[in-house]
């Protein structure tokens, strides 16, 4: 049968699944986080993944997917969610999600999303950006994804690569832990000049790690963060900001919530959006890790004092952030409401705001 991933910080749902689908003969594997999803799913190579969207940690049920599908390009991805709101209904199209669907749910709707899947046209490229290889101690190739395997047969090294030493002379022997803390040149056995760009995780107990393989032109930073949640590395040269928690951006403005929410993923922070007051209490309610709420004035429903008041009774003590146009900044701060963004912003003002 099939190999099929369960990603769900929610215990009854990965128990529930995990029994449906073992019974009916498919290999079953279940996390409880993004982070232990990623790790497995990077050496189970599931067929498709259920994933949870909200995940309590900044990897979200999105990320997950996107960094397995570099792994397994084939990869069948459904999406469930407890806040299925139009936002992520537009994303996980975007994104190239199987199936969508909103908990709670039957059993006989996702084996139908599962049986769906399965047969689904792969819509995935059959060439993702980046060359995967998993390698054990001894340097034997475990797997390789298919970008990996177009890199062995561009460099002609060898036609038939099985260990580490059918890719590399002894003296050009990569030197993998070397990777785990920066980006490394290796050249492989090749007709002429050639090189490849390579980064490593650490090891696990029994000395099997994953590596990276990037050709001179593949575009490494378009994919860095994606490849650091892959190896569980950091990229020194990314800005970082150690805020503690997550930020919630209610804004209901499509195009400002997605430049928003790009702008904070793009410097390493963990966020949500929600376009209207409603939205922002759910998703405060069964989050605690958000600290952070930057809200724009005008809102579709209600006004921004009984939100502002609903918020702070829902979560004592979280910092609440303005952020719409400068005639706003008094009203906002009527409400006790004392930071401010100006509309648009970028992550620098973000950073000076908060370090006051």
């Amino acid at each position: 049968m099939s190999r099929i991933l369960v990603v769900d910080d929610e215990s009854g749902y990965r128990q529930n699944l995990d029994y449906f689908f073992t019974r009916q003969g498919h290999r079953v594997k279940t996390a409880a986080s993004g982070r232990a999803g990623i790790r497995l799913g990077a050496r189970f190579r599931p067929e498709v993944l259920i994933v949870d969207w909200m995940l309590k940690n900044h990897i979200h049920g999105l990320h997950v997917s996107e960094v397995l599908n570099m792994v397994v390009p084939d990869m069948q991805t459904i999406l469930i969610t407890g806040f299925p709101s139009q936002d992520l209904r537009d994303e996980s199209q975007k994104s190239r999600m199987c199936a969508f669907l909103e908990k709670p749910f039957d059993l006989n709707q996702i084996e139908t999303a599962v049986e769906d899947a399965l047969v689904a046209e792969k819509t995935r490229s059959a060439r993702p950006p980046v060359g995967v290889v998993e390698v054990d101690a001894a340097g034997n190739l475990i797997y390789a994804n298919p970008r990996a395997w177009e890199l062995f047969t561009e460099s002609k090294a060898c036609l038939d690569v099985s260990c580490l030493e059918d890719l590399f002379d002894n003296a050009d022997m990569p030197d993998l832990d070397a990777a785990v803390d920066q980006w490394i040149v290796a050249s492989p056995r090749a007709a002429g000049p050639h090189y490849w760009r390579l980064r490593s995780e650490e090891p696990d107990a029994d000395g099997k790690r994953l590596v990276i393989l990037l050709a001179p032109g593949d575009p490494h930073h378009v994919y860095a963060q994606l490849i650091q949640m892959l190896l569980e590395v950091e990229d020194v040269t990314l800005p970082r900001h150690r805020w503690k928690g997550q930020f919630l951006v209610v804004e209901p403005d499509s195009l400002f919530r997605r430049l928003a929410l790009s702008t904070l993923e793009a410097n390493q922070c963990a966020c949500y959006a929600a376009e209207n007051g409603s939205e922002a209490l759910r998703l405060l309610e069964n989050n605690e890790k958000v600290n952070f709420v930057i809200l724009e004035y005008d809102l579709p429903e209600g006004d921004a004092a009984t939100l502002v008041k609903q918020i702070r009774a829902t979560r004592p003590g979280i910092t609440i952030i303005g952020n719409s146009s400068w005639a706003r900044h008094s009203e906002f701060a009527a409400l006790g409401v004392d930071l401010f963004l100006l509309k648009p912003w970028r992550i620098g003002n973000l950073v000076e705001l908060l370090a006051e």
